[in-house]
């Protein structure tokens, strides 16, 4: 697309003209798309693959519902924190050439780079959980909970230290935050039994007749979800983690837009 500009002199308006380029949105898009290291997001996609992957080898070796908890929330922690690592490199040396106006981009390739990485996210993790809620018979509130809270949770305390300047650059860090919070999360989830509606659903059988288990799993009351199973205690961690996420988020650009975090 082109534009005509008319330059204004010191006498009053030029005769001259003078044409320059404009893009478009789209074709602002697709110019950052092909200058972002593409190495990075196959480093996401395939962390995803890994982590869906591991939920067919578990159902193939007979694990049951205890080893499912454990390893949704410990597997789902080391995504969090890879998915900080590969938002990093968008400040790394380098991102500087998109563009002249390097200060007014770093916005647009942290959104653009945080909405790809989470839609790449929430499919993994959307899969994941529902694949196993099926599987396994857990209700889908429950796995969305084993991998929802964790992930977000970490996610969150690594890009704490992605927008702390001492931290920006050690990768150690963000590791370190995913390591605890796998451990953590992986141990508490072995400690959270399942409701005793589920239990006895699957002791009777019922896991032949899904219409069985969907009736069972719906009508467990809420005082044996929080006695048994700490509900609370996973929506809490939940909760936290999207509200803790969305402040870091909210520092992250604050910080872009004080000039404090630049790509140099």
């Amino acid at each position: 697309d082109r534009v005509t500009v008319i330059e204004s002199a010191a006498g009053g308006w030029d005769s001259e003209r003078r044409l320059i380029d404009t893009k478009s949105t789209w074709q602002i898009l697709k110019s950052q798309l092909h200058y972002m290291e593409k190495k990075f997001w196959a480093a996401d996609i395939l962390a995803n693959l890994v982590f869906v992957s591991f939920f067919f080898i578990l159902r193939f070796y007979g694990a049951g519902t205890a080893d499912i908890r454990m390893y949704s929330s410990l597997a789902a922690s080391i995504l969090g924190s890879v998915s900080i690592l590969v938002l990093s490199n968008v400040f790394e040396n380098g991102m500087a050439e998109l563009t002249e106006t390097c200060f007014f981009n770093m916005k647009q390739l942290a959104a653009l780079q945080m909405t790809v990485l989470g839609g790449v996210n929430l499919a993994g993790l959307t899969f994941a959980a529902v694949y196993a809620g099926i599987q396994w018979r857990i209700p889908l509130i429950w796995m969305g909970l084993y991998v929802g809270g964790p992930f977000l949770f970490t996610a969150a305390v690594s890009l704490s230290c992605l927008i702390k300047e001492k931290l920006r650059n050690q990768a150690f860090c963000v590791l370190a935050a995913g390591m605890i919070s796998a451990v953590l999360f992986s141990v508490l989830a072995s400690l959270s039994g399942l409701p005793a509606g589920v239990r006895r659903a699957e002791s009777a059988g019922a896991f032949l007749h899904r219409n069985e288990w969907i009736s069972e799993s719906v009508l467990i009351s809420g005082k044996e979800l929080l006695r048994e199973s700490g509900l609370a205690l996973w929506i809490v961690i939940f909760a936290g983690g999207a509200v803790l996420l969305a402040v870091q988020t909210a520092r992250l650009f604050g910080k872009i837009g004080k000039g404090e975090i630049l790509c140099t």
